[in-house]
């Protein structure tokens, strides 16, 4: 297994605060939907044990580049001021400097780089908590170190519009799935909602919106209009211009079309009359 620890680009420049998981008010919710809690491993690894599984979670399973910056968010914003450990431990064991193995039944082998702090076998595997990078730790440490127990879920702060759900970009969404409407109609139906048709403003909301345009297998509205064949003339709403675009450059434009977003998450655009689905998003809940 190869794990990756570096920051995904969806996340950049994307401020995040986290909160507390909705009927688990110890574990905190993370980005991807997940909650997380860390404990100090002078608690003791029988106790912390115990109490990760009464909460029906699994110990160090962070194993993307997504969830581990959902910890270390977590870490930075709710944890830096009670804990000074600086490694999380990652749920592998090394045997030998070549031989390091998943914990559990599958014992998969761990192809990361690791730096070898302790010349006695077998060692924890852990992750520093500032740089990510994997290290082996004599496999009794306890004084700088933590374990993370996590919550699959996924997990979701209401919305105050019980009828849209909040995606891990931090916005509120609802999608209408059954039928098509003309661009013009999408827009009422979203105001009628206090909403807008959906806008995206950076990598994670791509994500996002893509997704849910694959989840409904069909083409969607963007809140944007393209008033020439020029990609410069694509607007938002208020004639405000795109600062974010996934138009491919050989997309073909007419004038006065409405932007689309695509199955595959690319952006196109069509004549504002044709049938598209309508994905409303409320930024301010």
């Amino acid at each position: 297994m190869l794990f990756f620890a570096t920051l995904c680009l969806f996340y950049f420049g994307k401020g995040v605060i986290s909160i507390r998981c909705p009927h688990h008010d110890r574990f905190f919710l993370a980005l991807n939907n997940k909650c997380y809690k860390l404990y100090p491993a002078l608690d003791g690894l029988s106790n912390i044990t115990e109490d990760c599984s009464l909460h029906k979670g699994t110990l160090s399973s962070f194993i993307n580049e997504y969830e581990v910056f959902a910890l270390n968010n977590i870490y930075t914003n709710q944890y830096t001021h009670n804990f000074t450990e600086h490694f999380v431990d990652r749920g592998f064991t090394c045997f030998d400097s070549t031989d390091c193995r998943m914990n559990g039944a599958t014992m998969e082998k761990v192809r990361n780089s690791i730096t070898y702090l302790t010349t006695v076998f077998p060692c924890r595997g852990v992750m520093h908590l500032n740089t990510n990078l994997f290290h082996c730790v004599d496999i009794i440490m306890k004084h700088d170190l933590l374990f993370a127990c996590q919550l699959e879920g996924p997990y979701y702060q209401e919305c105050p519009n019980k009828l849209y759900k909040r995606q891990m970009d931090g916005n509120c969404y609802r999608v209408y799935e059954d039928t098509g409407f003309k661009f013009d109609t999408a827009k009422a139906i979203c105001l009628d909602d206090k909403s807008n048709l959906a806008t995206v403003k950076n990598h994670l909301e791509g994500f996002v919106v893509g997704q849910l345009t694959q989840g409904i297998v069909n083409e969607a509205w963007l809140d944007v209009k393209c008033k020439s064949s020029d990609l410069k003339s694509c607007v938002h709403p208020h004639s405000c211009p795109l600062t974010f675009s996934q138009f491919r450059n050989h997309t073909p434009l007419s004038d006065g079309e409405c932007g689309v977003i695509s199955v595959n998450g690319d952006w196109k655009t069509a004549h504002c009359g044709t049938l598209k689905r309508v994905i409303c998003q409320d930024r301010e809940q």
